[in-house]
């Protein structure tokens, strides 16, 4: 009602022949069917089709604006994709109170939400016997079932003592998702499902029981949404996964165990998501990688050391990757000329960037001086949100440089750095303008953080300097964190870099982990008018002064936790 600005507006809803529905008569009903009756015919599909979630389910929005994808619900245009399409979709929806519960990213973009009780019922209601939601094991849900419902969602608890093998009898599922809580005895039969669910477009299947995927998938040609994400034993998927042409979205994110991907991925040219985070057990991505032109999500890239899988270069022609990228064993990446090949720095829709060098699980002596080249090779977007670079090695002091093109990222939010044990120096990123976290977690090699860290040389601070004219470092840097610093020993600016420069006046989160040869604060942190949050664990020096001498200085954070 909000959008209704006119009289002849509001004098329209009064006439509506809504209100003589049947349903308007039932109180709870009767806002939102003239809400719902007031969308777009392309909004009410979508919101219709969230009745396929159960109650209170937490819905990932990336997730469902793929849901939506898949089912045909979005169109995209030669300016707009369909993700920026179903964006809208889902800020109208929100906007009119479809949605709640919203949780959010660091920069404020809503990854997850919930449906409102009523608004749920409200959905169900107008699906009734098209989408239906079966717990196994629940005498009252398997009775409802509908044999010509199209989106099912089948729920079965760990301590469910039976299947609703009535699922079985459905021919024109468009929508299967099965969610298991655990291990458990009545999974659903997924062989059954790929000989008779001929239509189905959307399958998702999480259970602790699945090791291996089924060739018989293959049957199923019109699939277009394949999620198997979380099935911790799932060990290899088949050949046969290849031949589902249509397939716009793969997630077997979380699939700890999955050693590879099919050789003939590159066959999935319509193929838009890749999501395979959290798959640390693939050794190498499978070689014509470069076919895939449509992709927009590519959540992990590992570079092959033997020669069977996809080079680093393939990645030029995926033009379109946005979100999050991370690249594994870059090690393995001899050639500079093969990391330009990549163009990274063409890949504007990139927000967040994770570069891993070596492993956390390796000696940094098999990272060899070839990285150092090959990382500045690698310049992403200058838009660039988030930057994470893991397993760095800094050979000798002439190549442990950083890569210029750090300074130029101005619109980096977050930086960590992290498992780097022959580092010495930390990068320059004092004047990087929107910095707002920055994290470091076992930096081996540093002993001191003076000015260095600041971007200015000592030399620099003549006693002649004005504090008018004093440099700003880390303008917008709110969070600060140091992990495991086993060599750290000293955090001192000097006298005169506390007087000139003017250091992190936004900061309100302090946290020092692990950092046991840590002996002091500097003045700057112990003066801080901004610090709201400091927290120090495990760093028997410096929690000893927090408790002594510098209790004063911190007794005005409001909150303080000494470990």
């Amino acid at each position: 009602m909000l959008l209704k600005k006119t009289i002849k507006e509001w004098q329209s809803v009064l006439d509506s022949e809504i209100w003589e529905l049947e349903v308007a008569e039932e109180g709870l009903f009767r806002p939102l069917m003239f809400s719902y009756f007031d969308l777009p015919s392309h909004l009410r599909q979508c919101f219709s089709y969230c009745a396929v979630f159960p109650k209170d389910y937490v819905i990932e929005k990336d997730k469902l604006i793929g849901l939506w994808m898949a089912q045909g619900l979005l169109k995209g245009t030669q300016h707009r994709d369909m993700e920026m399409v179903g964006e809208d979709y889902f800020n109208d929806l929100s906007m009119r109170s479809f949605f709640q519960d919203f949780e959010k990213d660091e920069i404020g973009g809503i990854i997850r939400c919930k449906m409102h009780d009523i608004v749920h019922d409200f959905a169900q209601f107008l699906t009734r016997g098209e989408c239906l939601i079966i717990e196994a094991g629940s005498s009252s849900s398997i009775e409802g079932f509908n044999e010509s419902a199209r989106h099912v969602t089948l729920m079965i608890p760990n301590s469910s003592d039976g299947c609703a093998t009535r699922i079985y009898d459905a021919r024109n599922l468009y929508t299967l998702l099965v969610d298991s809580d655990g291990v458990g005895e009545h999974d659903v039969d997924l062989l059954k499902l790929f000989d008779k669910q001929k239509f189905l477009r959307i399958l998702k299947s999480q259970s602790e029981r699945i090791n291996k995927c089924s060739k018989q998938i293959g049957n199923l040609i019109h699939l277009r949404s394949l999620d198997l994400s979380c099935n911790s034993f799932l060990e290899e998927l088949p050949e046969a996964v290849c031949n589902l042409y249509n397939l716009l979205i793969l997630d077997i994110s979380q699939c700890w165990k999955l050693r590879s991907l099919p050789c003939r991925m590159g066959n999935l040219i319509n193929l838009r998501h890749l999501r395979n985070e959290s798959t640390d057990c693939v050794e190498f991505m499978p070689k014509g990688m470069e076919k895939l032109t449509c992709l927009r999500t590519l959540s992990s890239f590992v570079v092959d050391s033997g020669g069977k899988g996809a080079a680093l270069s393939e990645l030029g022609n995926l033009i379109h990757l946005r979100g999050e990228l991370e690249i594994r064993q870059l090690r393995n990446v001899k050639d500079k000329r093969e990391a330009e090949k990549a163009q990274l720095r063409n890949k504007k829709g990139l927000t967040t960037l994770i570069l891993t060098i070596g492993s956390t699980f390796l000696d940094q002596s098999q990272v060899s001086e070839a990285s150092v080249i090959v990382l500045e090779a690698l310049e992403p977007p200058l838009d660039l949100e988030r930057l994470l670079i893991w397993a760095y090695k800094c050979p000798t002091p002439t190549l442990g440089v950083w890569p210029s093109w750090i300074v130029s990222l101005t619109k980096l939010k977050f930086f960590g750095l992290g498992n780097c044990v022959d580092v010495e120096q930390l990068p320059p990123l004092w004047k990087l303008p929107s910095l707002e976290s920055l994290y470091m977690d076992k930096i081996g090699g540093v002993k001191k953080v003076g000015v260095e860290f600041l971007g200015i040389e000592t030399s620099s601070l003549s006693p002649s300097s004005s504090s008018s004219s004093a440099v700003v470092a880390f303008p917008n840097l709110k969070s600060l964190e140091f992990w495991d610093m086993e060599e750290w020993e000293e955090w001192d600016y000097g006298s005169r870099g506390e007087e000139d420069i003017k250091i992190m006046p936004r900061l309100s989160s302090l946290k020092i982990y692990e950092c046991k040869k840590l002996k002091m604060l500097p003045d700057s942190i112990l003066r801080s008018t901004t610090l709201q949050n400091l927290e120090i664990y495990s760093s028997p020096v410096i929690s000893s002064r927090c408790k002594g001498e510098y209790q004063p200085h911190i007794s005005r954070i409001p909150k303080v936790g000494i470990y």
